[in-house]
């Protein structure tokens, strides 16, 4: 994405009323009457399992492949999903498909923050280690927390026992209220902070102890904001950390760091081709349109052009396939297996493997108009999040226009791989 269409995305979620939606086997609890449960056909499950079984101690690569903050609403662990839904976190089940709100509390109507599932206004959760972490920067209900900060928190994998793990900015830091971008991996904590600074710290530091991975060359000018934030995404493959963003040493045009937290060093790795170099695409010199990091190699899109691997430690660039087809034009998600290829004027997804193989398309254009008096296809969708078995679908669309901003709605569809990777079914339903 360009870096002025970056920027809007970002002041308009500024004034989003956003929301968000699960539980772990836990969630399975008495309070049945009170629960939302929701029962799909049971997935198939898909034989293409990955070569390594997933580390719940690592970053979750599949479940932020979307380089929109606003679309980092799911996690997984070990016995299903996690979604967040009207300000309110569901689990969904594994093998059912099944959702239920996360609180076991009997007596709770789910209607207010005194429910275990409540964590308002977020876009950013991930699982690590057997707990729930999400960044927030309101009241979370925790003696001795101050109003105003953002902190990490964590909880139970049943909404229980919410703790604050460390604040990642103090009041009135930066120019943004909501810095959601953070992510988790092997025991250290990558993140957004002050001035859009990026940080790096164990779990349970400090931020004052915390080690500077990189400066935002930011202007102090509040007014000049839009012409010169730097927009960074953060990632981890291996030991090492990433960060993607436009500099403006480099006018703006995407670059990729490398950080490596033994050492300390940032390390310029790769820069966005020139059209000179690969052939015409959409956004030409200036930004991928998707990418992804898996075992050392960098996986992106040049819509209108093709899908491309580049090994980072060899320099070495190669296209994956030539996508050609004007219908397959937009941005693209990846996984560890897929590339999805997302035309959001049709409101499609094409997906190919990491291989080049094209599988098929998948529309949702039916999901992408709920709003409230709202056209047909006015919601936004992205892929949020896959495993081995399923991919997750999410689509923002508006549901309310106030004095006081926009309010918006959130809705989850999932499609089982095996269904991708023989070239049949379509996205189904989750309810919260």
């Amino acid at each position: 994405m360009c870096k002025k269409a970056r920027a809007a995305a970002i002041a308009l979620c500024l004034i989003l009323a956003a929301a968000g939606c699960g539980k772990d086997q836990a969630a399975k609890s008495e309070n049945s009457s009170q629960e939302e449960i929701i029962t799909s056909d049971t997935p198939t499950t898909s034989s293409a399992k990955p070569e390594t079984e997933v580390s719940y101690e690592e970053f979750q690569k599949p479940f932020h492949m979307s380089q929109d903050d606003t679309f980092n609403r799911g996690c997984a662990s070990e016995k299903g999903y996690y979604f967040m839904g009207n300000s309110y976190l569901y689990f969904v089940d594994k093998e059912t498909m099944q959702s239920t709100i996360l609180c076991g509390k009997p007596e709770c109507l789910h209607q207010d923050q005194n429910c275990n599932a409540y964590l308002g206004s977020i876009s950013h959760i991930t699982y690590y280690d057997g707990k729930l972490y999400y960044a927030a920067g309101q009241e979370q209900g925790i003696p001795g927390v101050d109003e105003g900060m953002w902190n990490l928190y964590a909880m139970n994998a049943d909404g229980t026992q919410k703790t604050k793990v460390l604040t990642l900015r103090a009041e009135n830091e930066g120019f943004y209220s909501n810095p959601t971008q953070f992510i988790i991996h092997k025991g250290q904590v990558l993140f957004l902070s002050d001035l859009e600074n990026i940080l790096c710290v164990p779990i349970g530091g400090n931020l004052e102890d915390a080690k500077v991975v990189k400066t935002n060359e930011l202007e102090l000018d509040y007014e000049a904001v839009a012409d010169s934030l730097e927009l960074w995404y953060l990632w981890a493959d291996q030991d090492k950390f990433y960060c993607f963003g436009n500099p403006k040493s480099e006018q703006f045009r995407e670059v990729l760091y490398e950080y490596d937290p033994g050492t300390e060093a940032l390390t310029q790795v790769f820069t966005v081709p020139e059209s000179a170099e690969t052939g015409k695409w959409d956004t030409s010199d200036i930004s991928v349109n998707g990418w992804y990091i898996d075992q050392g190699i960098l996986y992106y899109f040049l819509s209108g052009n093709g899908l491309y691997q580049y090994h980072i430690s060899t320099k070495e660039t190669q296209q994956i396939a030539a996508v050609d087809d004007p219908k397959h034009t937009g941005t693209a998600e990846f996984d560890g297996e897929l590339a999805y290829i997302n035309n959001r004027e049709t409101d499609t997804i094409y997906v190919y493997t990491l291989k080049g193989e094209y599988l098929g398309e998948y529309g949702y254009r039916q999901y992408a108009s709920l709003g409230k008096g709202q056209e047909e296809g006015s919601g936004v969708g992205h892929i949020i999040g896959s495993d081995a078995d399923m991919v997750f679908l999410c689509v923002e669309n508006l549901m309310s226009m106030t004095q006081d901003g926009f309010g918006m709605g959130y809705t989850y569809y999932y499609l089982p791989k095996s269904e991708i990777l023989s070239g049949t079914g379509e996205f189904k339903p989750l309810s919260f």
